[in-house]
């Protein structure tokens, strides 16, 4: 006969919540976006949301960093960019701190 032990109680799964910044950090990138004409080209695509303060690539995380004038335009820019397939891979887009 075995014991009467409780089950454990459910999992919770507590979602962080999300603040939207003026900056987006790019995930999930190949080294093929590092090349000139790609990044200038990803550059270009992320300024039709708004203007941007920095651009920066980081090659050795496979990542860049994005620092828009306003919070709205990386607002928009994120709902746009995030998911999208670019050079066959899908882009992550995040808000930075």
């Amino acid at each position: 006969m075995s014991p009467n032990v409780p089950s454990p109680p459910p999992q919770i799964r507590i979602e962080p919540e999300v603040t939207a910044t003026n900056t987006l950090i790019l995930t999930e990138l190949s080294r093929e976006v590092f090349l000139p004409e790609n990044l200038a080209g990803l550059q270009k695509q992320l300024e039709q949301y708004g203007p941007t303060h920095k651009f920066v690539p980081i090659k050795s995380f496979y990542r860049i960093l994005v620092v828009f004038f306003q919070t709205s335009d990386a607002i928009i820019a994120k709902a746009q960019v995030d998911r999208i397939t670019f050079l066959n891979n899908t882009v992550r887009a995040y808000f930075g701190p």
